[in-house]
């Protein structure tokens, strides 16, 4: 019985799961923001724990409308190199659904979330550099597609490398709206576990019980 138990909460541990947001840049604030399509544009994050990100959300916003877009984004993270973006350690091409958020921007037209899943270690207190491009990886033709600002914080101002060299980094001026997000289990999933363990304390308190007889 306490065999079972033990599998049913060591079952239940590997449940659904939802998505928080555990960093949070800051939302479109209509000032301005900087062009993502001729190049590659990044922003730096901290964590103060070791956190597995699992989803991105940021903000685009084209001159009117995404309408130049062709739907690709390259999504890159570097390591920090004395305040800029350094290595390459992971990347993603992906072709994620753009929402209008009703939110006017600077230059025509409304900010756009656009989101996608992940995956990606973070250590804690490292400083890491989130990179976009609104192209397919080898583009870097101008179609007018910019990474949409958010207010000044307490990180870094953005930086963007033309043509997507990688080696002239320079500061853009904005902060860039965007997000991270990483998973966590459902309500349904933790009810689901605290259940599974106290039917193990159950069992073994039953069993200790029984040798005891």
């Amino acid at each position: 019985m306490w065999r079972n138990a033990l599998l049913a909460a060591a079952l239940v541990v590997g449940g659904t799961a939802n998505a928080a947001i555990v960093y949070n840049n800051g939302g479109p604030d209509a000032v301005g923001g900087n062009e993502t399509t001729q190049w590659v544009q990044a922003e730096d994050f901290t964590f103060a724990a070791n956190t597995t990100i699992t989803g991105v959300g940021v903000y685009l916003g084209g001159i009117g409308s995404l309408d130049n877009w062709d739907g690709n984004l390259q999504m890159r993270f570097f390591a920090d190199a004395g305040g800029a973006p350094g290595s390459f350690l992971a990347g993603w091409s992906v072709t994620p659904t753009a929402i209008d958020t009703g939110t006017p921007w600077c230059c025509g037209g409304n900010a756009y979330l656009v989101q996608f899943s992940i995956k990606f270690a973070a250590t804690a207190g490292t400083t890491y550099w989130m990179g976009i491009h609104a192209a397919a990886s080898n583009e870097f033709d101008r179609k007018d597609i910019y990474w949409v600002s958010t207010a000044l914080n307490n990180s870094s101002t953005g930086m963007e490398s033309m043509n997507g060299t990688l080696d002239n980094w320079v500061h853009n001026a904005y902060e860039h709206a965007f997000f991270l997000e990483s998973a966590v289990p459902e309500a349904a999933t933790w009810a689901m576990m605290i259940a599974g363990f106290g039917l193990v304390g159950a069992s073994l308190r039953r069993r200790g019980r029984e040798s005891l007889a």
